[in-house]
């Protein structure tokens, strides 16, 4: 899926990752999204998506881990 995101949070863990802090356990791949949570609005879904379409919105919680 697409998303335009409308917002974001910034934890702790966010920006430890950035700053390389917990590059030996979290090792930053691009592209990289540097936040924990998301809000947004679905753009575009690929072939297997069947339970989203573009337009709606929707919360996240991504895990670098």
């Amino acid at each position: 899926m697409l998303l335009k995101l409308d917002a974001i949070s910034l934890n702790p863990v966010d920006w430890k990752i950035q700053e390389g802090v917990l590059r030996p356990f979290l090792p930053r791949k691009f592209p990289c999204i540097p936040a924990s949570d998301v809000a947004g609005e679905v753009v575009k879904v690929g072939p297997g998506v069947t339970n989203f379409k573009a337009g709606d919105k929707v919360v996240a919680a991504l895990h670098h881990f």
